[in-house]
């Protein structure tokens, strides 16, 4: 277990910092990544659906673990008969891994953080699940 550990740590800090073009995202391993190290491939360009990301907060020691989201599952989003801001915070507490939230807590976090938070989604996910953000690499 701990060999394992130290196999994470040490792919986690060769990884390259930007993951989709900013940001310090570091894609969090899978266990057949691990067997074959250091022989992994990053899959440049192609930001697989359901891989996990370790995004840091910033000026904190503070991480979170996000996940993009799909064309489809932000499509699926997009039919329901709610407001635009539930969506919002329901997409955003879905993405987001660990801590587990739900769109009540999401409502609870400073303006800030739900934009750095919403612009991570948007760069991970290669298109912009939250339109209207400065900065968001995602692709339209």
């Amino acid at each position: 277990m701990i060999v394992a550990l130290a196999l994470l740590l040490v792919l986690a800090a060769g990884l390259p910092a930007s993951v989709g073009g900013g940001g310090d995202a570091r894609r969090i391993a899978r266990a057949e990544e691990l067997a074959l190290y250091p022989v992994t491939s990053l899959e440049e360009g192609k930001l697989a659906e359901g891989r996990l990301y370790a995004v840091p907060l910033p000026e904190s020691d503070l991480v979170v673990i996000l996940r993009p989201i799909s064309r489809e599952e932000y499509g699926s989003y997009q039919v329901r008969a709610v407001s635009y801001e539930m969506i919002e915070r329901e997409m955003l507490a879905a993405a987001t891994v660990l801590p587990s939230l739900d769109a009540g807590q999401v409502a609870g976090l400073p303006a800030s953080l739900v934009g750095f938070l919403r612009n991570q989604v948007n760069v991970l996910s290669g298109f912009e699940v939250f339109p209207g953000l400065p900065g968001s690499g995602g692709k339209g």
